[in-house]
């Protein structure tokens, strides 16, 4: 798959994971050279609104959105779907920046799981981290408790 470079660090993370997925279910007829641009809508970024709007577009493109109570539900189902092959992107904690970061999931088993957390020129950055972490961060936040799926 052709490397996705994130284009805006500072609201872009959702039109990027987003096209992640849609590149890695290999959708066609896709403007990919305006995508995050398109469907960066800056503050008022969110799965949901940014998935209605690539929807509304791309009516073959449906990316699934779910909250969750408890970072252990997310996570099994995080689990069940990479399984299956399905891809999936959820929020994290920026440790520098404080808000929050979309990310492709990339691995996931009992112990860890691996997402990108950037890419540019060089190629991605690949994150691993520990699933009780995870775990733990979803439960200590308010925010960010949702995830974004494509199947094709």
């Amino acid at each position: 798959m052709e490397l996705i470079v994130l284009k805006d660090k500072r609201f872009g993370c959702i039109p990027w994971s987003f096209e992640w997925v849609i590149r890695y279910q290999n959708f066609q007829n896709v403007d990919f050279k305006r995508f995050q641009c398109d469907f960066n809508f800056y503050e008022s970024n969110g799965y949901g609104l940014v998935a209605q709007k690539v929807k509304e577009r791309y009516p073959q493109i449906d990316i699934k959105t779910q909250g969750f109570e408890h970072g252990s539900d997310k996570v099994n189902f995080i689990k069940q779907k990479i399984e299956k092959d399905i891809p999936c992107v959820m929020a994290l904690i920026d440790p520098q920046s404080g808000n929050f970061h979309s990310v492709p999931i990339v691995e996931i088993d009992d112990i860890r799981m691996k997402v990108i957390w950037d890419a540019d020129t060089y190629g991605y950055q690949i994150c691993e981290l520990p699933i009780q972490m995870v775990i733990r961060a979803h439960d200590a936040q308010a925010n960010g408790r949702d995830i974004a799926w494509l199947e094709k």
